[in-house]
Parts: structure tokens; C-alpha cells; sequence
């Protein structure tokens, strides 16, 4: 019986400020040494701040005490001056040393979201804007450096001032104790709720907004040949004004409610400002106290409301900062569909021998399979070329060779290993493709002939364009092989990017070679150079061609006809044509004059044109 194997979906959830704070926490973990000192030293500096308000106490008792004590006065001084040195020193090199682990920090957050939305798969990558994703990873970073600092080098020193100095207000005076944590208690519990529930989905919209935003404005500038061809300006930016009216809206919401937040934080100031100095000035009125203790008080509220004042906005700062990190928590959390086995191998290769063993495969959302127990074998250093019309599942073996999507049913095997059981680097590494758009880098032409192998030397690049039939336009060019060929590829024409990119399969040195609709774009004649270079490439190689032209194909040594996901025929060129099957048909229908012909026509079963009769 047939299992089915159905691949686990990348879905993506959203993540909850707690579950992003976990995601930062993980990354801190990587370098408790460094982070502990940097904290240690942030505690030590919010101590020497401890310090003022009872410092302050001291000195205006001495200064007013008669008869005046000299020595007295100048100890109370150094007391006071050193716990704005000591806060300051201690706050600086804390800062310094937080540098160092919080860069790498950064760094990490950007690479491990490059990384895994390189492993998620095909399907998951034709569903996004390019321009999007780069947003997201860029303000993840961007986002973890606010609320790395905002955490580490405010809210916890913070947290340590506001806790000391409650304390020293307690031991001063319990009811004042009492009601400056009160006050000061309820006003961070107010920042929290207020913030997750009210401000932050205005953030969470905003910056959905914003990644939309982003992925528009690259959609239409990457295409501004197509919209420029169409006279498409207008409805370009119309659709952009669009969206910047519904950001707008977004972003003043949530600026609209800050300034509602800041308002209840001003009353809770005062209401804390009233209530302290207020029971000082009491007790001073009955009696019960001197300039020190007044000055220590109104000294306690001023260190107080400042740091209050400014939790309020770390805490709406840092909640903004893990609304940025989301997006990239988010894919931290998803599982790409596609991976290595824990005890994958690499692929051993002798020579490149293909098998398909009843592989059964549908596309996401399909009603039904593009492949239904297919079997099919490919010897090595045979060439076969797969025909048929659009649709017929020609590429999608393409596909699952390179393991771009994962097969329901069956095997597919190269020199008798499971691709499923192999690295997919290694995998990927014994296949060279070479596809119709030919896509290249915004790199130079020697850096796109070596990305298949990185390590080729200069001559060795010189010696695939050379067999590419790539070197003498090269040459030509005002850089050569160091000219930049624009965003893929666009400064040079269709049959120089075709053979820049057969170069770079020649510099690949893979034992299977796959050409995916190589020359159906170009010209008579570039397709003429084209193909001499393609016959080079092929020799002593396991190879594979996908083609609509079927003049393209005449010499392999086998072609399979390919029609609804079934091979209908098999054979050489001169035999499928004294068949007088599907292929003749499909060799009539292109003959007889066009794709159209040949999609609708051969599939309807038109009779053979006498001429091929």
C-alpha cells in the first residue's frame, strides 16, 4: 500500500510580546558572560544614584548645623560627588562593555533570518514580496538594537533606582513608602496594560502598513520597464498614495494614543509630587523634621519622576521595538517545510544515473496530482529531452529533482540514493541548471561565472566563458570580466546572459546537467550560438532538456513525451516521427505555426497534416 507523505505547512503565527522577549532572551543566552558583567555594572552605577538623595540629606544637615564643622562639610561633599561620579564611571563602562555582545546580537538576528527564510520553500517564496522580507529582516535588527538598549541600559537601572529608593522612603517614613510604591507601582502596571492592549495592536497595524508599503514600492520600481511600457505611472503611484493614506491613518492612531498614555503619566506625577512633598512639608509644619529631610524628599522625587517618567516611555519604546522583531521571531518559530534528515549524507555521485519510482506529487491547492505513480529512469550520460504542451508537467521534474518540493509518494533516487536521505547542499551541488530567464547577480560577470564554485580561480573562469562562447563579448566590455551586470542581469542581452550563465554551469563541474527552456527566448541566430555551447557542456554528462522547441531536441538520445503528467511516448526523434503518435503531432502543430497550435490542437487529437503523413 502507498503511504502518502504530506509535508508540514510553513505557517506563520503571530508571536506575543512575551514570545518575542523570548526570542531576544535566547540570543542573550548565547553570551551570559558578557551580558552579566554589562548588568553588573548598570546595577553598581544605579546604586552610586542610591546614593544621592541620602547624600543630599547629609550635606544641606551639616551646611545648616551650628557652628559650622569644616571637616564635616567637605566629607558630606566628597560623599555627594561621589555618587554622581561613580554612576556616571560605572553607567559608561557598562555601556562599553554592552557593545560588544549586543553587535554580535544584532548581527545573529539578521543572519538567522536570512538564513531561514533561505530554507523555506518554493511555495512559501512565490507567495512574498522580495521587498517585503528585506524590510522585515532589516527593521528586526534594527528593532532588537531599540530594545536591547531600552531593556538592558534603561528600564533595568530603572528598575534598581525605583526599587532602592522606595525602600529608602519606607525606612524613612512607612506611609510614605507605602504610597510612593503605590503610586509608582500602578503607574508601571498602567504602562503595561495600556500598552499591550491599546497601543500596541495601533503598532502591530502600523507596521504591517508599512511592510505592505515596502513591498509595493519594490514591486513597482523592480518592474518600472513594464510600467513605463504600459504608461502605468499613474495607477503606480495611485495605488502607492493608496497606501500611504491607510499607513498615515495607522501611524497617527498610534501616535493619538501615546499622547493618551503621557496624559494619565503626567497625572500620576503629579498626584506622586503632591503626596511626597505634600506629608514632608506636614510633618515639617508639626514639627517633625528638618532641611534634610525635606531636601531628601523633594531630592527623592526629582530622581524618581525622572525615572518614571522615563519607564514610561521604554516600556511604549520597547514595546514598538518587539512589534519591529516580530516579523523575524515569527520565522525563528516556522519549521521549513523542506529540510535535511538529522542523519542525512552527502550524495555520492558516479556519474548520474536518474530514477523516478512512482513518484506521486501535487502543488499546494490542487484538485488533483500533477504526478500519479510516474516512474522513469534516466541512464548515465544518457541525454534525454522532455516534450510536451504547457502544463504537462515538463518542469515540475525539474523541480522535484532539485528537491524544490517534496514528493507525496514514491522515490526519486540519483545513482541509487534517496534525494530525501542526502544533504540538499550536496544534492544541489551535482546538478547544474541552466533555465530560460537565466537570472544573474548585480555582481560582476567573474563573481556570476563562479557562483557554482566560489573557489575557481581566474583563469579557470576565463576557460568556462571561453567554452561558453561567453569570452569574446566579455572582453568587449568596459570592465570585462569585472563589469557589473545590473540587477539581474540587465545590462547585457538575452544570449549574453544565456551564456554567462552556461559558464557558470561549466565552472560547476556537475555530473547532471539540466537545461529548462534554455534557448526558447532568443533569436534564430543567438540561439544558433547559444546551442553550440550547449553541446559542449553536455559531453560526458548525465543531461536533461526541457524544451517547447522541439528542433532543440533532435539529437538526444532519448525524448519522452510528456502529456497530463504521464509519458505518452518514448524514443528517438526518427522514431517518435514514424510512430505518427503524439510527438508527430506536436512536431506538426509547432511546425504548422505556434504555441496556440500546439497546447490546443495536439491535445484535442487533430489528425496528422498530410505533409507529415
Amino acid at each position: 500500500m502507498m503511504v502518502k507523505r504530506t509535508p508540514p505547512p510553513e505557517t506563520a503565527t503571530s508571536l506575543s510580546p512575551l514570545g518575542v522577549f523570548r526570542y531576544v532572551a535566547q540570543h542573550w543566552f548565547r553570551r551570559p558572560c558578557a551580558i552579566t558583567v554589562a548588568v553588573l555594572l548598570l546595577a553598581g552605577g544605579a546604586s552610586f544614584e542610591l546614593l544621592i538623595p541620602a547624600a543630599t540629606r547629609h550635606l544641606i544637615n551639616v551646611i545648616s548645623k551650628r557652628p559650622i564643622d569644616v571637616i564635616s562639610g567637605w566629607h558630606s561633599w566628597a560623599l555627594f560627588s561621589m555618587a554622581f561620579f561613580g554612576s556616571a564611571i560605572a553607567r559608561n563602562i557598562a555601556i562599553r562593555t554592552w557593545f560588544g555582545p549586543h553587535t554580535l546580537t544584532m548581527k545573529d538576528i539578521m543572519a538567522g533570518g536570512f538564513s531561514k527564510i533561505q530554507s523555506f520553500s518554493t511555495d512559501w517564496h512565490a507567495s512574498q514580496f522580495s521587498g517585503t522580507l528585506v524590510r522585515q529582516l532589516s527593521r528586526g535588527m534594527w528593532g532588537y538594537d531599540a530594545a536591547g538598549d531600552t531593556i538592558v541600559l534603561f528600564l533595568l537601572p530603572a528598575f534598581c533606582v525605583l526599587t532602592g529608593l522606595n525602600i529608602q522612603l519606607f525606612i524613612y517614613d512607612p506611609a510614605v513608602g507605602i504610597y510612593s510604591v503605590s503610586i509608582a507601582a500602578f503607574y508601571i502596571l498602567l504602562n503595561f496594560v495600556l500598552s499591550n492592549f491599546y497601543i500596541q495592536p495601533a503598532n502591530a497595524r502600523s507596521v504591517e502598513l508599512d511592510s505592505e508599503l515596502s513591498g509595493a514600492l519594490a514591486d513597482a520600481i523592480s518592474s518600472n520597464s513594464i510600467v513605463r511600457a504600459f504608461a502605468g505611472e499613474a495607477r503606480e503611484e495611485a495605488h502607492v498614495n493608496a497606501l500611504l493614506h491607510r499607513w498615515a491613518k495607522a501611524i497617527l492612531t498610534t501616535w493619538h494614543r501615546n499622547a493618551d498614555l503621557l496624559t494619565l503619566h503626567d497625572i500620576l506625577l503629579c498626584l506622586l509630587q503632591l503626596g511626597l512633598t505634600g506629608f514632608v512639608v506636614w510633618k515639617w509644619s508639626l514639627g517633625d523634621g528638618n532641611a534634610g529631610q525635606v531636601v531628601f524628599a523633594i531630592t527623592s522625587f526629582l530622581v524618581m519622576s525622572s525615572y518614571i517618567r522615563n519607564v514610561g516611555d521604554h516600556i511604549r519604546a520597547a514595546q514598538r521595538a518587539l512589534n519591529d522583531i516580530e516579523d523575524v521571531a515569527r520565522y525563528g518559530a516556522m519549521t521549513p517545510r523542506i529540510r535535511d534528515l538529522p542523519d542525512a549524507k552527502r550524495l555520492q555521485t558516479h556519474g548520474g544515473e536518474i530514477t523516478f519510482d512512482q513518484v506521486t506529487f501535487s502543488y499546494s491547492g490542487a484538485s488533483s496530482p500533477v504526478y500519479d505513480r510516474l516512474s522513469l529512469e534516466v541512464a548515465r550520460g544518457e541525454r534525454v529531452a522532455i516534450v510536451g504542451p504547457t502544463g504537462s508537467g515538463k518542469s515540475t521534474i525539474v523541480k522535484l529533482l532539485h528537491r524544490l518540493y517534496e514528493i507525496e509518494a514514491g522515490k526519486i533516487l540519483i545513482d541509487g540514493q534517496d534525494i530525501r536521505q542526502v544533504t540538499q547542499e550536496s544534492l544541489r551541488r551535482a546538478i547544474a541548471i541552466v533555465q530560460q530567464d537565466a537570472p544573474l547577480f548585480h555582481r560582476t560577470i567573474a563573481e556570476n561565472i563562479s557562483y557554482a564554485r566560489p573557489e575557481a580561480t581566474r583563469d579557470e573562469i576565463i576557460d568556462a566563458a571561453i567554452k561558453a562562447d561567453a569570452h569574446s563579448f566579455i572582453k568587449q566590455l568596459p570592465s570585462g570580466y569585472d563589469t557589473l551586470v545590473g540587477e539581474r542581469g540587465v545590462k547585457l542581452s538575452g544570449g549574453e546572459r544565456q551564456r554567462v550563465a552556461i559558464a557558470r554551469a561549466f565552472i560547476a563541474e556537475s555530473p547532471i546537467l539540466i537545461f529548462d527552456e534554455a534557448s526558447s527566448s532568443l533569436d534564430v541566430h543567438t540561439e544558433a550560438a547559444v546551442q553550440v555551447a550547449i553541446e559542449a557542456l553536455a559531453k560526458d554528462r548525465t543531461v536533461i532538456i526541457i524544451a517547447h522547441r522541439l528542433s532543440t531536441v533532435e539529437r538526444a538520445d532519448r525524448i519522452l513525451v510528456l502529456n497530463d503528467g504521464k509519458i505518452l511516448e518514448q524514443g528517438t526523434h526518427s522514431d517518435l516521427l514514424a510512430a505518427r503518435g503524439f510527438y508527430a503531432r506536436l512536431r506538426a502543430a509547432g511546425a504548422a505555426g505556434g504555441q496556440a497550435k500546439l497546447v490546443q490542437g495536439v491535445v484535442e487529437g487533430e489528425c496528422l497534416p498530410a505533409s507529415i503523413a
